[in-house]
């Protein structure tokens, strides 16, 4: 287990903390550091109790345990990443206001855990389940979710 967290936060550390043209969609303060980054724009489901009120975007993922298969011990998981945006911020991206915000961060998030075969070195590898438009309960914000699998050896 503490192999998969050590990957994954070096995943967040390496990959997507490090990418500039993610942090520009997510509109991240430029100072932001990684446990910030963490703590207020790219958080664990869970890991908060912070209500989202002033950030112009928040990313929260999860870990979903998965199905078996025909390996013992690995299971194909699935990792949900909910993307709030501000709804005055949505269509505020380039010249083309069909074009949503939260639909570029899910796009960037694709290319950045789908881009190498193995990610970061980890020896994990992301493909995509699919992505859709969700509620919110959180008045002024629209939210979007990307889903990805992976195989996890418990």
């Amino acid at each position: 287990m503490l192999g998969w967290i050590n990957n994954w936060n070096r995943i967040i550390r390496t990959v997507i903390f490090k990418d500039y043209e993610l942090k520009q969609l997510m509109k991240i303060p430029a100072k932001t550091g990684v446990i910030q980054f963490t703590d207020n724009y790219f958080i664990r489901a869970g890991y908060t109790n912070k209500l989202l009120t002033d950030e112009v975007c928040r990313v929260v993922y999860s870990d979903i345990q998965g199905t078996d298969t025909p390996v013992s011990n690995v299971k194909r998981n699935m990792m949900t990443f909910d993307i709030y945006v501000k709804t005055d911020e949505l269509r505020n991206v380039g010249d083309d206001g069909l074009q949503l915000r939260t639909h570029l961060i899910a796009e960037r998030l694709n290319y950045l855990l789908t881009k190498e075969r193995y990610l970061a070195e980890t020896g994990y590898r992301f493909w995509i389940a699919g992505d859709w438009d969700l509620g919110t309960r959180t008045s002024g914000y629209s939210r979007y979710t990307i889903a990805f699998y992976y195989m996890k050896v418990y």
